[in-house]
């Protein structure tokens, strides 16, 4: 099965190739269900075509998932031009009206149907083969059974299904309550994740309401039926321990969400994943595969996390739970290593016989030379940083560094471009 890891970007976009998955999917500009991801400027399409150069097994596909109104059409033709240039291995599209103009644009590339287009049934996966898609990614809500049955009854195009990530309250992600909460829309990109928001019921005579801890003062008023109310936040979805009956079932693309999250989600996932998937393949009856599995569930929690479930897979019970916590981690993300650099004229090692290496970091958070910092490299081989000096975008020595800002790290041992530096502590919310 083919590995599909998310990229908000084109850093993450890189990290999930090097940490092993076999392709990432990346929206377009303010035409896919992520508005503030995406890439476009003449730059990004050179840095992406050297990166194509660089990993050339590995494939990427732009998500031009968003449903259409009259005026989005207006893009269109500057949408063309981008798809021109970045040349994807893959279009992934919901609206048939956008599609119909995109095949006809591009005719020889492979189209896959969104899972916000819901597809639940072979005589739909079959009519959107017939249109011209040669992947279908299907609706959250089909169980390994459905699945099996849809790949029976039209066994010539691929089917791909979500395996880990964020769950809708509603079908397929199709979510009207952050409209109804703050006035930006799911179905145009720009989610707030309102299910997510804590809440409190106050009565506020005749009626009652809602107030969000951060809102103080704001009330959105409760409708009540049959005397119960309740406001769902869905556990997340994760099939790493399952991905033998996923096989079974026919499937052949797994696809991790999460075109938001940090370059750290997308290198841990894809890594996990890998992993996995690479142990189903050295036992024919999955012994070394079930072996593993204790050990990647483990690893999940070393990324910033809710509840986990299986969705819809084995039936309605887990997709209904309630997730019970928010956000956890047992790691901080401090920096990822972008490039190594040459050494700078004004460094000095203080041993000459030892060689130093020199790299740019993207610092995500901030973080010290007396703080414990771990490295994960590709391959998920972790070790600690040691033997290391922090220099600034002068030059200058410090000990401490701040986020949001490019660093210089001198190490004495060389890395691997795409490294993780994270540093262990007892949680975050």
């Amino acid at each position: 099965m083919e590995l599909l890891a998310p990229a908000g970007d084109l850093d993450k976009l890189e990290a999930a190739w090097r940490f092993g998955a076999d392709a990432a999917y990346l929206g377009l500009p303010g035409m896919s269900l992520r508005a503030n991801t995406g890439f476009l400027s003449p730059g990004d399409i050179e840095r992406l075509n050297s990166l194509k150069s660089d990993f050339p097994q590995k494939k990427w596909y732009a998500a031009v998932n968003r449903y259409c109104k009259p005026d989005d059409f207006s893009r269109v033709d500057s949408l063309c031009q981008t798809i021109e240039a970045a040349q994807p291995d893959g279009l992934i599209v919901a609206d048939l009206g956008l599609f119909s103009i995109l095949k006809a644009s591009f005719p020889n590339f492979k189209f896959h149907l969104s899972t916000q287009a819901n597809t639940l049934n072979a005589y739909a996966v079959a009519l959107y083969r017939d249109l011209g898609f040669s992947r279908i990614v299907l609706a959250r809500e089909l169980s390994l059974s459905d699945i099996e049955t849809i790949r029976k009854q039209v066994p010539d195009i691929e089917l791909e299904v979500f395996v880990h990530g964020a769950m809708c309250l509603a079908l397929s992600g199709r979510c009207l309550i952050s409209t109804w909460t703050t006035g930006r829309s799911a179905n145009s990109g720009d989610c707030t994740h309102s299910c997510r928001w804590d809440y409190k019921l106050l009565e506020k005579k005749p009626e009652l309401v809602l107030e969000e801890s951060k809102r103080p003062g704001e009330y959105y008023p409760v409708i009540e039926e049959d005397s119960f109310t309740s406001l769902m936040s869905s556990k997340d979805l994760s099939m790493i321990a399952h991905l033998d009956q996923l096989k079974a079932c026919g499937v052949d693309s797994i696809k991790i969400e999460g075109r938001m999250k940090s370059v750290y989600y997308v290198s841990l996932l894809s890594g996990l994943y890998r992993k996995a998937l690479e142990s189903l393949q050295l036992s024919d009856h999955g012994e070394c595969y079930r072996r593993t599995i204790d050990y990647l569930e483990k690893e999940l929690d070393q990324l910033s996390q809710r509840d986990r479930g299986t969705g819809f897979y084995f039936g309605d019970q887990s997709a209904m739970q309630i997730a019970s916590r928010g956000y956890k981690s047992n790691y901080a993300f401090l920096a990822h290593v972008r490039q190594e650099k040459e050494l700078s004229a004004s460094f000095i090692t203080g041993s000459s016989s030892e060689p130093w290496y020199c790299y740019q970091i993207d610092v995500k958070n901030p973080f010290s030379m007396q703080d414990t910092v771990e490295l994960l490299l590709p391959g998920l081989l972790t070790q600690p940083l040691k033997n290391a000096q922090l220099f600034d975008s002068k030059s200058i020595a410090r000990q401490r560094c701040v986020s949001g800002q490019f660093w210089d790290l001198y190490v004495k041992d060389r890395l691997p471009i795409g490294t993780i530096l994270r540093k262990l502590q007892i949680e975050t919310p």
